[in-house]
């Protein structure tokens, strides 16, 4: 078994070295998992060889895609190839793992057969991983967006244009950016004020959320921005009152998630006390 660990290490040193001087600036480049991206070389010249983006076209496509959704449109098809080749990286280190964990346990082939069937799956996993983000994601940003509406409606009852009033909430939000939608948010603004008109930057803004609310909320604005006055505090106040509704199904149905995951391990906690309180009557009654 350990002929086998030291030829998979052998093979995966040689591939990385041979491949590393051509891509040596996607390994050295920044980006998510930039840490990972220097031991990926050797996928990436895999990925090029073997054609495996026009062979893998449907899950290719849409690891492209959730890379928008998450990241922006500026996310290139480069970083979804980074993001193949790290999970073919993921793959060979399972395999690794398990040879490794065999060599110890006197040459056990399950579980390598185990460490090949989780690299099989490994690219589904990180399709499930990032729809589940990608969900989580959209969550916060519904969880936000009454609160953000709310000040736009506050902002433009009080004279202040749409324009200034999206600026006056990204000023005052600026210290607490771990905020979806507002960091999108500020995006837009950043483009306003490159002279990027209001309906082109909050188109790209409702692209870039990807959520319902907030297409339906940039249709209001760019209705009625024009008109202002009345007409937008009216719709405004009206689609209010629907996000909040909305947020506080959405905060009943997360709470139901969080008391879901508790049932376990108030079972495991349960069993322990059961055996701490039942574990002396049962001594005694073998003592008699």
């Amino acid at each position: 078994m350990a002929w086998l660990l030291g030829a998979e290490l052998a093979v995966f040193t040689v591939f990385h070295l041979l491949a590393y001087r051509f891509y040596k600036a996607e390994a050295a480049s920044g980006g998510h998992a930039a840490k990972l991206n220097r031991l990926i070389p050797a996928f990436l010249w895999l990925i090029d060889r073997l054609q495996l983006w026009r062979r893998a076209a449907p899950w290719a496509i849409r690891l492209h895609h959730l890379h928008i959704a998450l990241y922006g449109t500026h996310s290139s098809m480069l970083e979804a190839k980074l993001a193949m080749a790290r999970t073919g990286l993921y793959g060979c280190l399972a395999v690794v793992c398990c040879t490794f964990l065999a060599l110890l346990s006197d040459g056990s082939w399950e579980l390598i057969a185990i460490g090949l069937l989780v690299a099989g799956v490994t690219p589904l996993l990180q399709l499930r991983q990032l729809n589940e983000r990608l969900r989580r994601r959209r969550q916060r940003m519904l969880l936000e967006l009454p609160e953000t509406v709310n000040q736009l409606l506050l902002l433009a009852n009080a004279g202040e244009t749409v324009q200034q009033a999206l600026q006056t909430i990204v000023e005052r939000g600026s210290a607490d950016m771990d905020r979806p939608l507002l960091r999108e948010l500020k995006i837009a603004v950043a483009e306003c004020r490159m002279n990027v008109s209001l309906a082109k930057a909050l188109d790209d803004f409702q692209k870039r959320c990807g959520l319902q609310e907030a297409t339906v909320f940039v249709s209001i604005v760019l209705l009625n921005y024009r008109r202002g006055g009345d007409d937008l505090v009216v719709a405004l106040r009206t689609f209010t009152r629907e996000l909040w509704e909305k947020r506080k199904a959405l905060a009943r149905t997360l709470g139901e998630e969080a008391s879901s995951k508790l049932v376990f391990p108030m079972v495991l906690v349960f069993l322990v006390v059961l055996i701490v309180i039942a574990s002396p009557a049962v001594i005694m009654m073998n003592a008699n």
